[in-house]
């Protein structure tokens, strides 16, 4: 008895660890929510877009969101990736382009990145949405 209760004990331990690992990701149906939520026009990309950036960058690009504020027309782009390693490698990639800009530090833009997310844009429009 004591056994098959420790066993029932350590099963439902690494369910409960495996369901915490899997839940930190946030989905593409989750930022876009909250983000119109807070009044953004959210835009998803066409399968077509999606596609044409994973080959252009060489990543596996799984979706793109593009959110935009309509009052201030600042925007923030999220890049959604199949793993972890491509959302840091895009996050390098594009922090690289964003700071060839003129003017990057004035202009509030930042890249980020979130679990297997990759944020562009607005400092404050992210912690918003995020």
């Amino acid at each position: 008895m004591k056994k098959t209760l420790r066993s029932i004990v350590l099963i439902m331990a690494c369910l409960l660890m495996l369901t915490a690992f899997v839940s930190c990701t946030k989905s593409a149906e989750s930022v876009k929510a909250k983000a119109e939520k807070e009044g953004y026009k959210c835009t998803s990309a066409s399968a077509e877009e999606v596609k044409a950036i994973s080959e252009k960058q060489g990543v596996t690009v799984t979706d793109r969101l593009t959110i935009m504020d309509e009052a201030t027309g600042k925007t923030v782009n999220v890049y959604f990736f199949d793993s972890t390693r491509a959302a840091k490698d895009m996050r390098v990639s594009l922090e690289d382009s964003v700071k060839n800009l003129a003017g990057f530090e004035a202009s509030g833009i930042t890249v980020e990145r979130k679990g297997k997310s990759v944020i562009i844009g607005n400092v404050d429009m992210i912690d918003k949405i995020w």
